[in-house]
Formats: C-alpha cells, sequence, structure tokens
C-alpha cells in the first residue's frame, strides 16, 4: 500500500513524491463462535436482584493527533468492517510535505 501511496504523490518526471508518509494499521479481533466467551452463561444475579446478561461486541475507538501545517499535511483514516470475518481494520496514513 506505501508504494501505491508514494506512486500517486509523486509528480510526474520527479526522482521522488514531495511528501513523507506513515502508514499504521490495527487489527481487532473479535470473539470467535467457538469461544467459551461466546457461550450463553447461568445468568447470576446483582445486589438489586437484576440479571447479569452476557456483555456483546463493545465499541472501538481510535484517536490520534499531531501537528502539522494545515494546508499542506494531513491525516486520514478509515476502519473496514470484517464482521464475516470476525475482525475489523483500522487503516490510517499520515502525510508530511518535504
Amino acid at each position: 500500500m506505501l508504494k501505491a501511496v508514494m506512486s500517486e504523490a509523486t509528480p510526474q518526471g520527479a526522482a521522488a513524491p514531495s511528501y513523507k508518509f506513515a502508514i499504521n494499521s490495527t487489527i481487532v479481533q473479535h470473539v470467535v463462535p467457538t469461544s467459551r466467551l461466546n457461550k450463553p452463561t447461568a445468568t447470576p444475579t446483582d445486589q438489586d436482584g437484576s440479571k447479569k446478561g452476557q456483555a456483546g461486541r463493545r465499541g472501538m475507538h481510535s484517536a490520534t493527533g499531531g501537528y502539522w501545517n494545515e494546508k499542506t499535511d494531513g491525516m486520514w483514516s478509515f476502519k473496514w468492517d470484517g464482521e464475516a470475518k470476525g475482525l475489523d481494520v483500522v487503516l490510517m496514513v499520515i502525510w508530511i510535505a518535504v
């Protein structure tokens, strides 16, 4: 992916792109269907008598910050929802003008 980004950012006839890039990916694996954590459990009760249910899939938050020139530098992120595969992938690209 990095080679594709650099190729697109290189002006025609130039030897190198006019940006430096950083790419990061995070893979978040979900509980697999065969996992013991995904099986129904007995429903114990809290002190107030309410039943405890098994928690479902939790949300995910990813944040990144930086200090740069807003006119020439930037950041882009994308979350690929891989529910059918049992995982999510968060991809982040940062570019900084040189």
